[in-house]
């Protein structure tokens, strides 16, 4: 279980414990939200470095808060690496909801890619393929029944548990894979992490309803994954789970009525 210090003020006992954060070259992040994205809400930041580990609750502030602005100097210091898996919404919702532009990422998901051919890797896999143990509550998807999960409060330790345990073992990752990278492996990696970065914050975004979830969805997520790759678009299924309701980024329209042709509209 990753020790973890829950930030909810930044008072003056804060600011001296997060001086950390401004000394370290490289810091694991994630966020949790509510349906995290542009249309959603950033609940929790989470910022970790070798030795310790931060949850910043920032759900219902302003891009003004002070938590929000101390995050804001730390997240786009140019500087300091941001260790991210799979950073995409997690940038998205940073930039609409917080008005925060993550800067330098190691993307782990991109570095997986490039190290092993293998794309779109889920955090549990990355751990497991890093000999990283996993949390038993990273294997409970929280989201089916509740959708509005990190929207709670007070919080919960074991809602505090898994939001530490999530970003807690990033580091050891990055270590692992700027080791196993060769400079051919390492360019490519920083191309798309960067790349990673920019897109979904500078994609078209949409909702749309789909009519047959099963087939639009497919066994184990077969069929969106391949519409995915086919249209080169995100889907991510948002709102209430019985409802069939996905929020799509796009690029161009033909992208987006290829895809709204496949969820029956």
């Amino acid at each position: 279980m990753a020790q973890y210090i829950l930030i909810a003020e930044l008072d003056a006992g804060a600011r001296e414990a997060l001086a950390c954060l401004h000394a370290s070259n490289a810091l694991a992040l994630d966020v949790e939200g509510i349906d995290l994205g542009r249309f959603g809400a950033v609940s929790l930041v989470q910022l970790a470095t070798r030795a310790r580990t931060f949850v910043f609750d920032v759900l219902g502030r302003s891009r003004t808060d002070p938590l929000v602005q101390f995050l804001r100097t730390v997240l786009e210091n140019a500087g300091t690496v941001k260790v991210v898996h799979d950073c995409r919404m997690d940038s998205d919702a940073l930039r609409h909801c917080l008005g925060i532009e993550l800067r330098n990422v190691h993307d782990t998901a991109c570095w997986h890619a490039a190290l092993t051919g293998e794309h779109e890797v889920g955090l549990h896999a990355l751990l497991q393929h890093n000999g990283l143990p996993v949390a038993s509550a990273r294997r409970c998807n929280v989201y089916a029944k509740n959708h509005a999960f990190w929207g709670a409060r007070p919080l919960t330790g074991a809602m505090l548990e898994r939001a530490a345990n999530d970003v807690a073992q990033l580091a050891c990752v990055y270590e692992a894979q700027l080791a196993a990278a060769d400079a051919a492996q390492a360019a490519r990696a920083g191309a798309a992490s960067a790349a990673a970065v920019d897109w979904a914050r500078a994609a078209q975004a949409c909702w749309v309803r789909v009519r047959r979830q099963r087939e639009f969805v497919g066994c184990s997520g077969s069929e969106v994954k391949a519409l995915r790759a086919r249209t080169r678009t995100l889907m991510y299924h948002r709102g209430d789970r019985a409802q069939s309701k996905w929020v799509v980024y796009y690029d161009t329209d033909a992208q987006l009525a290829t895809v709204r042709a496949a969820a029956g509209r």
